[in-house]
């Protein structure tokens, strides 16, 4: 068995609390997939993942648009995957019509 742990950041370096990191494997077998919450330090370890599988691994936050990646964990090993997730911008809002004063 393998596991990952790493470290959430945002785009201007701080970390982020309470993100979401779920690992899940490529080839649909759900029943090994895992997720946790990262701590106040924005660090996360998953333990358990099946050495050799193909993972994808995957940071989401409200506000940041989710980032993720695709990773084999092999035996006793533990990877490090580290995460910066971007703000995602607000949507451009159409200007108000049909308004009168």
């Amino acid at each position: 068995m393998g596991s990952v742990r790493g470290t959430v950041f945002a785009s201007g370096g701080l970390r982020v609390q309470g993100c979401r990191i779920s690992v899940k494997p490529t080839n649909g077998n759900i029943l090994s997939s895992a997720q946790t919450i990262a701590d106040a330090n924005g660090n996360y370890q998953i333990n358990g993942m099946v050495s050799g599988l193909s993972y994808q691994i995957m940071a989401s936050f409200p506000g940041f648009t989710s980032s993720d990646v695709v990773r084999i964990p092999s035996g006793g090993a533990t990877l490090t995957q580290n995460f910066t997730l971007q703000t995602r911008g607000n949507p451009a809002l159409p200007f108000p019509s049909g308004i009168s004063a």
